[in-house]
């Protein structure tokens, strides 16, 4: 939701957003039971790295 702040200032930067994603998939992939339906041979594993040399430009 904050990444839906009407202003560019209000909002997450990337890396906030990988670390928050990052902290929901951990969380997920911890619950276990029926919910998880995936083992480790059917799983995917994510990777994002994020580097600062890359700024977007605006509108």
């Amino acid at each position: 939701m904050s990444c839906l702040h009407p202003s560019s200032v209000g909002r997450p930067t990337m890396s906030q957003v990988v670390l928050k994603l990052n902290e929901c998939l951990t969380s997920e992939n911890s619950r276990g039971g029926a919910s998880q339906a995936m083992d480790s041979e059917t799983s995917i594993e994510v990777t994002m790295t994020v580097g600062t040399e890359v700024n977007p430009m605006a509108r």
